[in-house]
């Protein structure tokens, strides 16, 4: 009988496997054109795209923060000239500057095996998502939300673990937002949880607000347009108003290997994304469907992006995730924060849209 040699059923397995993964594909085929093709046409037309290729310390009034491991995301204080870093070592950094002018780190604490969003609450409380599970179990476990005053000298857990637990925000009532997804690229499933802020302020459960995330990731609050932005890695970035149960896309991406990590805004309503794919930035304007590519291949993997007003002049905050570009490796080796003009950024194209 056939089925009594090993070969023969190792055969019929292997034919098996690679009929599934041939079925899966041509779904999955048949669904990217029915369903994805034709959103992506539509938002394509009238894109008007230019991309440069420059260093970070070509441009003027560049400066440097160092001393951070694998640098994840970052928030700003109200009135504070300093700036709170998390790391995937699972530090939280408090850095500003010294007496020359230098960004130092001031102080650091540990409180986790990994630490990813973090965003201020208030002028003395922030909010960070923390891992204390193994790094290897982070896409299964995840970590948990926390609250964290100013002092770093302690924190509150207010949530329970999620799966990937990643970008985290803050709306003008202090409801707190949550991206969380699989991580899987192929069958990818997320979501973006509220927790929304009691009276006494305390916080609820985590509520899930869409179950079509996707590889939900970066979040940012606009508080001149009381929206929420967020990206989906593998598919661009979507906005929604806060406690809505709906989102609309605002920028979908327009190549295949091209992803989108974290994401802001600045005052002129621009979009900026870090792609962390290809070593750049982009900067899109929903208004004029103008998009600008800024790659900047010496920089490494760059995970998070925030802008702030700093005398006049809008600054650029960038994390450098890894020394080197290699986003499916697993060594989280970069030890910087970059920030930059953003007029000296937007003047590379010809603009200082603002």
């Amino acid at each position: 009988m056939p089925g009594q040699y090993p070969q023969f059923r190792l055969a019929l397995r292997i034919f098996s496997i690679a009929g599934f993964v041939i079925l899966f594909l041509i779904l999955a085929g048949f669904l990217f054109l029915k369903i994805r093709l034709p959103e992506l046409l539509e938002f394509s037309k009238g894109i008007k795209e230019v991309s440069v290729e420059t260093t970070l310390g070509s441009l003027n009034g560049m400066q440097v923060l160092e001393g951070v491991a694998g640098a994840e995301n970052l928030c700003f204080l109200p009135g504070q000239s300093g700036f709170f870093v998390s790391d995937l070592d699972g530090r939280i950094h408090f850095a500003d500057r010294d007496e020359g002018g230098t960004y130092r780190v001031i102080r650091s604490i540990r409180p986790g095996t990994a630490v990813s969003g973090i965003c201020a609450l208030s002028d003395s409380l922030l909010a960070v998502v923390v891992s204390r599970n193994p790094k290897e179990e982070w896409t299964s476990k995840g970590g948990a939300v926390f609250l964290m005053p100013a002092s770093m000298d302690t924190l509150i857990r207010i949530s329970g673990d999620l799966p990937s637990a990643n970008g985290l925000c803050a709306d003008s009532q202090g409801n707190l937002y949550l991206a969380s997804s699989n991580f899987r690229i192929m069958r990818p499933e997320g979501n973006i949880y509220q927790l929304e802020k009691r009276p006494d302020g305390s916080y609820a459960s985590p509520a899930p607000l869409f179950d079509n995330a996707g590889l939900a990731n970066g979040l940012f609050y606009d508080a001149r347009q009381d929206l929420i932005f967020f990206s989906n890695t593998t598919g661009g970035t979507f906005r929604f108003k806060p406690g809505e149960k709906n989102c609309q896309p605002v920028y979908l991406k327009l190549h295949f290997a091209e992803a989108c990590d974290d994401l802001c805004t600045d005052i002129s309503g621009n979009l900026w994304m870090t792609d962390p794919g290809s070593s750049m930035i982009k900067i899109f304007n929903p208004g004029t469907s103008h998009l600008m590519r800024l790659i900047v291949p010496l920089a490494g993997q760059i995970s998070s992006c925030r802008i702030r007003n700093e005398n006049g002049h809008e600054m650029v905050y960038l994390t450098q995730l890894k020394k080197l570009n290699h986003p499916a490796g697993s060594l989280f080796d970069g030890e910087k924060v970059f920030i930059v003009p953003a007029k000296e950024i937007l003047e590379k194209f010809g603009t200082t849209d603002q």
